[in-house]
């Protein structure tokens, strides 16, 4: 499995989650993704809509899928295997922030 544990505005390399593993320049294959989204009921909300893009060499693409959206739950999305060394979560806001707490990627 793969993390990625960064603020979702950002995109970030992909790292093996094994102790001691360091990241690969040539990239990785991923299939599926969960994205954990929380509500807080106030300030924190949902987003409108997400999607997952990777970047192919030269610019992010979106990841074909479809994207639920629970709260305070991990949201799983499969898709075709694509080969990155990137992974970011595009999101669409609604009246109120967007409470990301975690992306795991699956090889």
């Amino acid at each position: 499995r793969a993390r990625m544990s960064t603020p979702a505005r950002e995109s970030t390399k992909l790292r093996n989650s094994n102790p001691g593993s360091r990241s690969s320049s040539s990239g990785q294959t991923l299939k599926a993704a969960d994205v954990y989204f929380f509500d807080d009921n106030d300030g924190v909300r949902l987003p409108a809509s997400w999607k997952l893009q990777y970047w192919n060499g030269s610019a992010y693409v979106d990841v074909p899928g479809t994207y639920p959206i629970a709260i305070n739950a991990y949201n799983h999305v499969t898709f075709n295997p694509i080969s990155t060394t990137r992974l970011r979560v595009a999101l669409q806001s609604g009246q109120a922030s967007v409470g990301l707490l975690e992306v795991k990627a699956f090889t």
